[in-house]
């Protein structure tokens, strides 16, 4: 009797850990700290990693970087506005910065969307305004983005 319990305890506590491996973690934020913070917190924890960027503009006045380190990436990272989503650089800075090209085997998946990129201005290296991504291998997704001004 006590094995009819014990089979089915032991069954729904896999499936619970299997799928809290693979959700990953989720960020929703409202501000620019809370911003920054996720994508370093994502950079750095072996998790597919999902930020929800909530309505609104957002005035940039140091580039948003995401750039992991190490010998193998291989998680996803999305970024996701919430339809009118604004980030402008205020013709003085570049965007937002991601770099998996420094990880030696990178197999990750990088999606933006939804997200309208205005007025980024190029850095002193010549990097992008709006968005600038370097990778050796992952896979890229920009869909639904408005590049205005940069």
């Amino acid at each position: 009797m006590k094995m009819r319990f014990l089979t089915p305890f032991l069954v729904f506590s896999l499936v619970s850990m299997l799928n809290t491996v693979a959700l990953g973690a989720t960020f929703n934020v409202t501000n620019l700290t809370e911003f920054q913070s996720a994508l370093t917190t994502a950079q750095s924890n072996d998790e597919n990693n999902t930020i929800n960027v909530a309505a609104g503009t957002y005035n940039i006045n140091t580039c948003l970087n995401y750039s992991p380190g190490g010998e193998s990436y291989n998680h996803a990272l999305t970024i996701k506005g919430a339809g009118s989503t604004i980030l402008d650089g205020g013709n003085a800075v570049n965007i937002m910065k991601i770099n998996t090209g420094n990880c030696d085997n990178d197999t990750s998946a990088i999606t933006i969307s939804d997200i309208t990129f205005q007025n980024g201005s190029l850095s002193s290296t010549n990097i992008a305004g709006g968005i600038s991504i370097s990778t050796d291998q992952a896979n890229i997704t920009i869909k639904g983005n408005a590049f205005l001004g940069n």
